[in-house]
């Protein structure tokens, strides 16, 4: 098992190193399970999760129709009142 997952993983962590994150942003959208959902995050600002960008930064709209992009910060799925 481990010569069947070592050489396509050692080949997904050299291509991450090469092209950052971008060619696996698709793949994630389609399992993004904060998709369409209420956040909050740990600074206090809530919004809609609104996808990742191309460097995986957290989209979230915000009740002004803003996107803001959050790059690092705690998320919360409790409901957003």
């Amino acid at each position: 098992v481990l010569e069947q997952v070592a050489a396509p993983l050692a080949q997904a962590v050299q291509q991450f190193i090469e092209q950052g994150f971008a060619p696996w942003q698709p793949r994630f959208a389609e399992r993004d399970a904060l998709e369409g959902q209420a956040v909050s995050l740990s600074d206090g600002g809530q919004g809609v999760a609104r996808g990742i960008n191309l460097v995986g930064a957290l989209r979230v709209q915000l009740s002004d129709g803003t996107l803001r992009e959050v790059h690092s910060s705690e998320i919360s799925l409790r409901p957003v009142e």
